[in-house]
Protein backbone atom coordinates (compact mmCIF):
# COMPACT_ATOMS: atom_id res chain seq x y z
CA UNK A 1 0.00 0.00 0.00
CA UNK A 2 1.52 3.28 -1.08
CA UNK A 3 0.89 6.65 0.52
CA UNK A 4 -0.48 9.19 -1.92
CA UNK A 5 0.51 12.78 -1.40
CA UNK A 6 -1.25 15.91 -2.57
CA UNK A 7 0.44 19.21 -3.23
CA UNK A 8 -0.88 22.21 -1.33
CA UNK A 9 0.41 25.75 -1.19
CA UNK A 10 0.56 27.37 2.30
CA UNK A 11 -1.64 30.48 2.36
CA UNK A 12 0.59 32.11 4.99
CA UNK A 13 4.11 31.77 3.58
CA UNK A 14 3.45 30.39 0.09
CA UNK A 15 5.53 27.23 0.55
CA UNK A 16 4.54 24.13 -1.42
CA UNK A 17 3.64 21.30 0.90
CA UNK A 18 3.12 17.58 0.30
CA UNK A 19 0.32 16.25 2.49
CA UNK A 20 -1.05 12.73 2.77
CA UNK A 21 -4.33 12.27 0.97
CA UNK A 22 -7.31 11.82 3.29
CA UNK A 23 -6.12 14.12 6.04
CA UNK A 24 -8.50 16.76 7.37
CA UNK A 25 -5.84 19.18 8.54
CA UNK A 26 -2.13 19.78 8.41
CA UNK A 27 0.47 22.27 9.56
CA UNK A 28 2.96 24.08 7.36
CA UNK A 29 6.44 22.73 8.06
CA UNK A 30 7.94 26.17 7.32
CA UNK A 31 5.76 28.65 9.22
CA UNK A 32 3.50 26.43 11.34
CA UNK A 33 0.24 27.74 9.88
CA UNK A 34 -2.76 25.44 10.36
CA UNK A 35 -4.32 24.27 7.08
CA UNK A 36 -7.75 22.62 7.01
CA UNK A 37 -8.32 20.39 3.97
CA UNK A 38 -11.78 19.60 2.57
CA UNK A 39 -10.87 17.70 -0.58
CA UNK A 40 -7.73 17.00 -2.53
CA UNK A 41 -7.72 20.31 -4.39
CA UNK A 42 -9.17 22.70 -1.82
CA UNK A 43 -8.00 23.99 1.53
CA UNK A 44 -9.23 26.51 4.04
CA UNK A 45 -6.81 28.40 6.18
CA UNK A 46 -7.69 29.79 9.57
CA UNK A 47 -5.13 31.68 11.50
CA UNK A 48 -6.34 32.46 15.00
CA UNK A 49 -4.13 34.60 17.12
CA UNK A 50 -5.21 33.72 20.65
CA UNK A 51 -3.39 36.73 22.10
CA UNK A 52 -5.31 39.12 19.82
CA UNK A 53 -8.60 37.41 20.64
CA UNK A 54 -7.87 37.65 24.37
CA UNK A 55 -6.78 41.29 24.03
CA UNK A 56 -9.89 42.20 22.04
CA UNK A 57 -12.16 40.47 24.54
CA UNK A 58 -10.40 42.17 27.45
CA UNK A 59 -10.70 45.57 25.73
CA UNK A 60 -14.40 44.93 25.11
CA UNK A 61 -14.95 44.01 28.78
CA UNK A 62 -13.05 47.10 29.91
CA UNK A 63 -15.17 49.35 27.66
CA UNK A 64 -18.36 47.74 28.97
CA UNK A 65 -17.22 48.26 32.57
CA UNK A 66 -16.29 51.89 31.84
CA UNK A 67 -19.74 52.47 30.33
CA UNK A 68 -21.38 50.80 33.31
CA UNK A 69 -19.39 52.95 35.77
CA UNK A 70 -20.19 56.11 33.79
CA UNK A 71 -23.88 55.19 33.80
CA UNK A 72 -23.80 54.61 37.57
CA UNK A 73 -21.99 57.93 38.07
CA UNK A 74 -24.58 59.80 35.99
CA UNK A 75 -27.40 58.10 37.89
CA UNK A 76 -25.87 59.13 41.25
CA UNK A 77 -25.39 62.70 40.02
CA UNK A 78 -29.01 62.85 38.87
CA UNK A 79 -30.22 61.48 42.23
CA UNK A 80 -28.11 64.05 44.10
CA UNK A 81 -29.40 66.85 41.86
CA UNK A 82 -32.97 65.68 42.44
CA UNK A 83 -32.39 65.64 46.20
CA UNK A 84 -30.93 69.17 46.10
CA UNK A 85 -33.96 70.41 44.16
CA UNK A 86 -36.34 68.82 46.67
CA UNK A 87 -34.47 70.42 49.58
CA UNK A 88 -34.58 73.82 47.84
CA UNK A 89 -38.32 73.50 47.27
CA UNK A 90 -38.82 72.56 50.91
CA UNK A 91 -36.77 75.58 52.06
CA UNK A 92 -38.80 77.86 49.77
CA UNK A 93 -42.09 76.36 50.99
CA UNK A 94 -41.13 76.63 54.66
CA UNK A 95 -39.88 80.20 54.08
CA UNK A 96 -43.16 81.25 52.47
CA UNK A 97 -45.09 79.55 55.26
CA UNK A 98 -42.98 81.41 57.86
CA UNK A 99 -43.65 84.74 56.15
CA UNK A 100 -47.40 84.15 55.92
CA UNK A 101 -47.83 82.79 59.45
CA UNK A 102 -45.45 85.37 60.95
CA UNK A 103 -47.32 88.26 59.37
CA UNK A 104 -50.74 86.77 60.16
CA UNK A 105 -50.06 85.91 63.81
CA UNK A 106 -47.92 89.04 64.32
CA UNK A 107 -50.84 91.26 63.26
CA UNK A 108 -53.24 89.20 65.35
CA UNK A 109 -51.11 89.65 68.46
CA UNK A 110 -50.93 93.41 67.93
CA UNK A 111 -47.39 93.49 69.36
CA UNK A 112 -44.88 95.00 66.88
CA UNK A 113 -42.05 93.25 68.76
CA UNK A 114 -43.76 89.87 68.52
CA UNK A 115 -41.64 86.79 67.83
CA UNK A 116 -44.05 86.07 64.99
CA UNK A 117 -42.65 89.02 63.14
CA UNK A 118 -39.16 87.59 63.64
CA UNK A 119 -40.43 84.32 62.14
CA UNK A 120 -41.64 86.34 59.18
CA UNK A 121 -38.21 87.98 58.78
CA UNK A 122 -36.50 84.57 58.82
CA UNK A 123 -38.89 83.41 56.11
CA UNK A 124 -38.13 86.50 54.03
CA UNK A 125 -34.43 85.57 54.20
CA UNK A 126 -34.99 81.84 53.53
CA UNK A 127 -37.07 82.24 50.36
CA UNK A 128 -34.47 84.07 48.21
CA UNK A 129 -31.72 81.71 49.38
CA UNK A 130 -33.92 78.75 48.42
CA UNK A 131 -34.54 80.22 44.96
CA UNK A 132 -30.84 80.97 44.53
CA UNK A 133 -29.87 77.39 45.45
CA UNK A 134 -32.59 76.08 43.13
CA UNK A 135 -31.31 78.17 40.24
CA UNK A 136 -27.75 76.96 40.89
CA UNK A 137 -28.95 73.33 40.88
CA UNK A 138 -30.46 73.80 37.42
CA UNK A 139 -27.49 75.71 35.98
CA UNK A 140 -24.94 73.07 37.15
CA UNK A 141 -26.98 70.32 35.49
CA UNK A 142 -26.88 72.17 32.14
CA UNK A 143 -23.13 72.84 32.32
CA UNK A 144 -22.24 69.12 32.56
CA UNK A 145 -24.33 68.13 29.54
Amino acid sequence: MSIQLISVKCPECGATLSIEEGRDKAFCTYCGAKILLHNENEYVYRHIDEAEVTTAETDRLIRLKELELKEQELKKEEQLRSLKIKICLIVIGVGILMVVLGELFGKMSGDPNSSWYMCSCAGIVAVPWGFLALAMSFSKGKDKK
